[in-house]
């Protein structure tokens, strides 16, 4: 959050001070469950939701999972010889 406001609104891509924060949370894989943030416990700050990011910037959206058996139990090909 101390490097949100050591940047201007360009350098933080027009972001706002807690979307930056939290993009940066995203992007390292931490910090879903948290709200808010504070270096001092007097002055907390709130993060920005992680769909408010991910509205912002879809990339960081996790790939979809595909799907690779089908839920039908299949019966084996054999192909070749058999011995």
């Amino acid at each position: 959050m101390t490097w949100s406001w050591a940047l201007d609104e360009e350098q933080r891509q027009g972001m706002t001070r807690p979307q930056f924060a939290r993009y940066y949370l995203m992007r390292l894989g931490i910090g879903d469950e948290l709200k808010r943030v504070a270096s001092n416990p007097q002055f907390q700050y709130r993060l920005a939701s992680v769909e408010e990011v991910l509205a912002l910037k879809p990339e960081l959206r996790p790939p979809e999972k595909r799907k690779i058996f089908s839920s039908e139990k299949e019966e084996p090909r054999h192909t070749g010889w058999r011995g």
